[in-house]
C-alpha cells in the first residue's frame, strides 16, 4: 500500500495542490490535521480534501479551535486577538456544516501498513504536545509509550523529522502549507510497504510562493502579515518562537 500523510496545510491551498500532483496515485491519502485555519483557501482547501478519492482525516489543534469557537475566549494579547479573528473567520468561510464535519475528525488514524502505523497530529498524548526533531529520546520515548503500532507518524511542528526510540520510529510529515525550517517547498511524507517492508520518504515539492502571498493579500484574512511572513520565511515570527518552544515544553511537563 502507498499512503500520502500531509499535515498542517493552513489554508495554503497552491502547496496544497502541488503535494498532491507530485503524491500521484496512492492508496489513500491521510489529512494529518491543522489543514484550514490561518490561510487564503480554507473552504477551497477542505473542498480539495474531500474531493479525493481516498482520504481519512486526523484532527489538529487548530480545527479543535475552529469546533470549540476559541475566538469567544478572552485574548491573552494582540497577536492572539487577531489570530481569534482569523480562526473566527475561516469558521465563516467553511460555514456550519464544514465546522460539523471538522468536528467529527479523530485523534487518530490507525493504517495497515508495515508493522502497524499510528498518525496522530502531534503526538498520542495531546494535539498540541509536539514531537521535535531535538526532543530528548527519554522524552519521545515516553510520549509514544502507549502505542501499540511500531510506526508513529505525527505533524504538528511543522518539521520533517525520522527517529528510532526503543520500540518505535517516530516520523514527521513537515508541513504541507509552511514548513518552519526555512525551506519554503511544502512537505509530506509517501508511506509504502510493497516491497515487504516500509520505506519512508520526506518529499519536497516547489510551489508559487508569490501567489500563495497574493491570495493572503487578496483573501482579506486575518492575522495576513503573520501568514504572509511565514510563507516567505519558512518560519515562525521571531516574536513567538520562544513561547513556540517553551509552551510544548511546558505542557509535556504538566
Amino acid at each position: 500500500m502507498r499512503v500520502a500523510v500531509l499535515s498542517d496545510v493552513h489554508g495554503n491551498l497552491r502547496a496544497l495542490e502541488a503535494v498532491l500532483a507530485d503524491a500521484g496515485d496512492v492508496d489513500v491519502v491521510v489529512a494529518n490535521g491543522d489543514l484550514l485555519a490561518y490561510g487564503p483557501s480554507p473552504r477551497e482547501t477542505l473542498e480539495l480534501l474531500r474531493s479525493l478519492p481516498s482520504v481519512k482525516f486526523v484532527s489538529g489543534n487548530n480545527d479543535r479551535y475552529l469546533w470549540e469557537r476559541r475566538w469567544l475566549q478572552p485574548p491573552s494579547d494582540g497577536w492572539e486577538a487577531e489570530a481569534f479573528e482569523n480562526l473566527h473567520w475561516t469558521a465563516e468561510a467553511i460555514g456550519p456544516e464544514g465546522i460539523e464535519f471538522v468536528a467529527s475528525w479523530p485523534a487518530g488514524q490507525h493504517l495497515e501498513l508495515g508493522p502497524g502505523t499510528l498518525v496522530v497530529h502531534a503526538s498520542p498524548v495531546a494535539d498540541n504536545v509536539g514531537m521535535f526533531p531535538w526532543t530528548p529520546d527519554g522524552q519521545l520515548s515516553h510520549l509514544v509509550r502507549s502505542v501499540e503500532e511500531q510506526v508513529v507518524v505525527c505533524g504538528h511542528t511543522h518539521l520533517l523529522m525520522d527517529r528510532q526510540v526503543p520500540g518505535h520510529r517516530v516520523i514527521s510529515d513537515g508541513s504541507a502549507g509552511c514548513p518552519f525550517d526555512h525551506d519554503r517547498r511544502p512537505s509530506y511524507l509517501l508511506l509504502d510497504d510493497s516491497g515487504g517492508r516500509l520505506k519512508a520518504e520526506g518529499r519536497r515539492v516547489e510551489y508559487d510562493v508569490k501567489a500563495a502571498v497574493a491570495d493572503v493579500e487578496a483573501s482579506g484574512a486575518p492575522f495576513a502579515q503573520v501568514i504572509a511572513y511565514q510563507m516567505v520565511h519558512a518560519t515562525l515570527m521571531p516574536k513567538h518562537e520562544t513561547d513556540y518552544l517553551r509552551r510544548d515544553l511546558v505542557r509535556y511537563a504538566e
